[in-house]
């Protein structure tokens, strides 16, 4: 769970200081549109794994875990405050090749602001992606814009919040 708070966090930081045009940009992941209220997919959805801060995640039921060539170890389903706003997808990094031409041949070349670094994202003016590789295992966030500067903005406002806690 930490990995897919930190995954969407990174993303919320880097969706508000760029954004760049990507072919065949989506606006939801696998037919579930960016903001669709819970209620609409419940029956397709199993499995909470979290629910903290407005932030609740699903599995879906009878998920093809597969893109392209590669096969996916989980899929999960982010919604924040009741709509959907990111899916987290993970794998071994032995997929990495597969998954990594399966978007470049979807959204374009990515953005890679160390080439030593496996980190790839995509972003545009509905969606960023965020696509990462470390030792064992590659994640795949795809995200809202506008719902990822919406966790911002209330994050930001918990933090101004937090002198009271010192």
């Amino acid at each position: 769970m930490k990995t897919f708070h930190a995954a969407v966090g990174v993303a919320a930081v880097l969706v508000s200081s760029v954004v760049f045009a990507f072919e065949n940009e989506p606006d939801g992941f696998r037919g579930i549109k960016w903001g669709t209220p819970f209620a609409t997919n419940a029956s397709e959805m199993t499995n909470v794994a979290k629910v903290h801060g407005g932030h609740t995640v699903y599995h879906r039921k009878r998920d093809k875990m597969q893109i392209g060539g590669a096969e996916l170890n989980s899929i999960s389903y982010g919604y924040f405050e009741g709509r959907f706003y990111t899916a987290l997808i993970k794998t071994d990094v032995v997929q990495k090749r597969a998954l990594k031409m399966a978007f470049t041949s979807q959204f374009g070349k990515p953005e890679q602001k160390n080439e030593y670094i496996e980190k790839y994202h995509w972003a545009g003016k509905k969606t960023f992606i965020q696509f990462s590789c470390e030792i064992t295992d590659c994640t795949v966030s795809i995200s809202s814009v506008e719902m990822l500067d919406r966790i911002v903005a209330q994050e930001k406002k918990e933090a101004a919040g937090a002198k009271r806690d010192f």
